[in-house]
C-alpha cells in the first residue's frame, strides 16, 4: 500500500491482515515490517508461506534499512511465530545485500515443505549486467536465516536473455519445481519469444535439473509469446502449470491473451535409462537433452524415427499445367486429406492445387477462370485470400471475382471444390439467410491472427462469418455466423 495509514512514510509498505475464522472476518490492517513508520524505500510483490504456525512473508524492497544494505532492490522478509500476531524485525533474504553494489533482486516467491525446509527463489540482474537470471536461497531453521544465494537456471552464467516472473512449488515427495518466463532459445532449440521453462530439485535446492520446457509449444510456437506462470501441486504427484499465453492453440480462441494450463504428472525419481541414477541428476552433470524435455536423448528415438519429409512440390520444378512453380503461398491438410496448397506460375494464372497420395497434382481452382453461381464472363481473380481442407480432401475456398457487374460490393464470394467440381456457397450482395428481405452479406469478415474465417467438416458442412447490410442492421448487429 502507499497509503499514509497508521503513521507510516507515503512510500509504499507492506500490510497484513488476519482472521481466525476461515476469512469471515478479518482485523485491521497493520504494517508488517516495523521500520514503516521511518523508512523511504517502496517495499512491493509481497509474498508469504507459512508451516503451523510460522508465517514468513518476503518482498522487494528500496529500503536501504537505515544504511545497513544499499539503495538497490533486495529481497527482504520478516517472520512471525505465533500465528501473524507479531513480526520480527525485518532482514536481507539475499545475504549479499551490503555487498552487491547495484545488483537488482526482484519478484520473490516462497514455499516450505513442511519438513523441515523453506525456499525463496526471485529474478536477480546483476550491477552492469543487461539480462536478469533465477536465485535461490534456502532455510532449515523456519526461515530464521538464510542460505546465501545460488542459482537455479544452470545457463545463467552464459544467457544473455531475461529469466524472470518465477514461482515454485513443493510436493510430499520433497519435490521442488520451479517456474519462470524466458525468452532463452537454449542454443536455437525454442523460438525467440517468451516461452514457460521449469527446472526440479530433489535436495530442497542444494541442486537442480537442467531447464525444460513447461510450454509444449515452446518449440515451434513462432513469436507467439507465453508470460508469467504459475504453479501448483496436490502434493501427490499432479502438478498443475498455468500462464498468460498468445498463442489460439489451433482452438480459434482469438487473437487476444488467454490463460492456458499444463498438466506434470511426476513419476518417482524417474530413471528412463536403468542405470539407477535418476534422470535429473544426470541431466544437471550434462547429459544430453537436445529438445529440453526433461528426458536424455538416449533415452528417446533417433531423429529418423520420428518420420522422414517427403517432397511435395518447390519453386523452380514443372508444374503439370505447364511452366514451372515461381512461389507458394501456403499449405493444408488434414488427417487423411491430400496436401492442398497455394502455388504461382510466372505467365500462369494462380492456382490451388492439391497433391494426392499418388503424387499426381490437379488444380481445385484457377484464377481466370469462369466463377460458379456468377454471370458469364465472370471469373475468379488473381486472389484466393482464404482455403480449408477437410479429411475426406473437400476444400472450402473464399477468392475475390472480376468481370461484368462486379464492384467493390459484390467482388468476394466462397466455393467448395468436392474432388472436382467446385460449387457456389454465397457471395457479397447476396441476400442473408433468417434475416428481414433486403438484408445482404456487405463483406465477409477478415482473417483475424491465426484463425481462419471459413471452416468445414468432415461431412462437408462449412461454417463462416460475415458482416451485414440492409434495413434495420446497424453497429449492434451487423455480424453473424452462417453454416
Amino acid at each position: 500500500s502507499n497509503n499514509d495509514v497508521n503513521d507510516v512514510q507515503a512510500d509504499r509498505d507492506i500490510f497484513y491482515s488476519r482472521t481466525t475464522d476461515n476469512g469471515l472476518a478479518w482485523s485491521a490492517c497493520l504494517p508488517v515490517h516495523a521500520n514503516a513508520a521511518f523508512d523511504f524505500g517502496d517495499d512491493t510483490n509481497v509474498e508469504i508461506a507459512c508451516d503451523d504456525s510460522i508465517f514468513v512473508a518476503t518482498w522487494t524492497s528500496l529500503d536501504s534499512l537505515g544504511g545497513t544494505i544499499g539503495t538497490d532492490s533486495d529481497i527482504l522478509y520478516c517472520r512471525s511465530v505465533n500465528g501473524g500476531q507479531t513480526w520480527s524485525a525485518v532482514a536481507p533474504l539475499n545475504t549479499n545485500a551490503s555487498s552487491d553494489g547495484s545488483d537488482r533482486d526482484n519478484r520473490p516467491a516462497i514455499a516450505c515443505d513442511h519438513n523441515g525446509n523453506w525456499m525463496t527463489v526471485w529474478s536477480w540482474e546483476p550491477t552492469n549486467a543487461s539480462n536478469s537470471d533465477i536465485r535461490c536461497a534456502r532455510s532449515t531453521n523456519g526461515g530464521l536465516t538464510w542460505s546465501n544465494p545460488g542459482l537455479v537456471n544452470l545457463n545463467g552464467l552464459t544467457d544473455v536473455v531475461d529469466d524472470q516472473f518465477v514461482k515454485l512449488a513443493v510436493d510430499e515427495s520433497l519435490r521442488w519445481i520451479v517456474t519462470w518466463e524466458t525468452s532463452d532459445t537454449f542454443g536455437g532449440v525454442l523460438g525467440n519469444d517468451s516461452d514457460i521453462i521449469i527446472a526440479q530439485s530433489g535436495d530442497a535446492g542444494v541442486t537442480w535439473s537442467r531447464e525444460r520446457r513447461g510450454n509444449d509449444t515452446a518449440a515451434d510456437d513462432g513469436i507467439i509469446g507465453d508470460f508469467a506462470p504459475s504453479i501448483a501441486t496436490n502434493g501427490t504427484g499432479q502438478w498443475v502449470l498455468a500462464w498468460t499465453t498468445e498463442d489460439s492453440f489451433g482452438y480459434g480462441v482469438g487473437a487476444d491473451t488467454d490463460i492456458a494450463f499444463a498438466r506434470l504428472q511426476l513419476t518417482p525419481s524417474p530413471d528412463c535409462n536403468g542405470d539407477s541414477i535418476p534422470d535429473m541428476c544426470q541431466l544437471a552433470s550434462g547429459l544430453a537433452d537436445s529438445d529440453y524435455d526433461g528426458v536424455p536423448d538416449v533415452c528417446e528415438p533417433p531423429p529418423e524415427q520420428f518420420g522422414s519429409v517427403t517432397k511435395i512440390a518447390m519453386t523452380g520444378e514443372a508444374s503439370p499445367a505447364g511452366g514451372s512453380y515461381g512461389d507458394f503461398y501456403s499449405a493444408e491438410m488434414r488427417d487423411f486429406s491430400p496436401v492442398v496448397y497455394s502455388a504461382v506460375v510466372p505467365g500462369n494464372p494462380p492456382d490451388v492445387k492439391e497433391r494426392e497420395t499418388s503424387n499426381t497434382d490437379g488444380i481445385v481452382v484457377r484464377a481466370d477462370s469462369q466463377a460458379p453461381g456468377t454471370a458469364e464472363g465472370v471469373w475468379f481473380a488473381n486472389s484466393f485470400t482464404e482455403y480449408w481442407v477437410n479429411s475426406p480432401g473437400h476444400v472450402v475456398f473464399a477468392s475475390d471475382v472480376t468481370g461484368p457487374g462486379v464492384n467493390g460490393s459484390n467482388d468476394l464470394g466462397l466455393w467448395m471444390n468436392s474432388r472436382g467440381t467446385n460449387e457456389y456457397i454465397a457471395r457479397e450482395g447476396d441476400q442473408a439467410a433468417g434475416v428481414p428481405n433486403g438484408v445482404t452479406f456487405s463483406q465477409f469478415a477478415a482473417q483475424s491472427g491465426f484463425i481462419p474465417r471459413i471452416r468445414m467438416n468432415d461431412s462437408g458442412t462449412v461454417t463462416f462469418t460475415g458482416q451485414l447490410l440492409g434495413p434495420g442492421i446497424n453497429s449492434t448487429n451487423d455480424r453473424g455466423v452462417g453454416i
